[in-house]
């Protein structure tokens, strides 16, 4: 499994927050799998 960059973290995240789609559409427009969108999340929400 790849690592993602910080950048790629970031723009995932911004996309979800702004509602530019679904978990499954943000996972599918940058090429990462559903459970990544989710954890990443999860992850950002926990550090809130």
């Amino acid at each position: 499994m790849k690592t993602l960059s910080e950048d790629l973290r970031k723009r995932i995240l911004t996309s979800y927050d702004t509602r530019e789609g679904t978990r499954k559409e943000i996972a599918d427009r940058y090429r990462v799998s559903p459970g990544t969108v989710k954890k990443l999340l999860q992850h950002a929400q926990n550090r809130s």
